[in-house]
């Protein structure tokens, strides 16, 4: 795509839209973390269920989490974040969330930047 900003990506997905028969939609959108594309979707796709990437959240952490958390804590707070990826329920996750919470007190920069970063564009 040559133009990847809001009014390109409103363009392409106003262009794929048109490949379905209203009054039908995509149900779930998953896309890498690309904001001006997810906001094109709440705007072009606005009933369709949009989720980010499970391996680009998980990057996007690693990259800006690991410089606050000590080595030897790492691999706990990994497996923390396992757990909260296969929650099957709404009360699962909301636990795991705080289990994380819990195991960044020491480490305020990484929850800073869950808690700023990841957790907003989760539904």
């Amino acid at each position: 795509m040559e133009q990847e900003n809001d009014d390109g990506y409103i363009w392409a997905l106003q262009e794929l839209k048109t490949l379905f028969q209203p009054p039908r939609t995509p149900k779930v959108i998953i896309t890498d973390w690309e904001l001006a594309l997810m906001l094109a979707i709440e705007l072009v796709f606005p009933i369709s269920i949009h989720n980010n990437c499970a391996w680009h959240i998980s990057k996007k952490r690693i990259q800006n989490c690991c410089k606050y958390i000590q080595e030897d804590d790492w691999k706990d707070y990994q497996t923390s974040w396992n757990l909260l990826f296969s929650s099957k329920s709404t009360e699962e996750y909301n636990k795991n969330i705080e289990k994380i919470k819990e195991k960044s007190k020491d480490y305020s920069g990484s929850w800073a930047y869950v808690s700023n970063n990841l957790l907003p564009f989760q539904k």
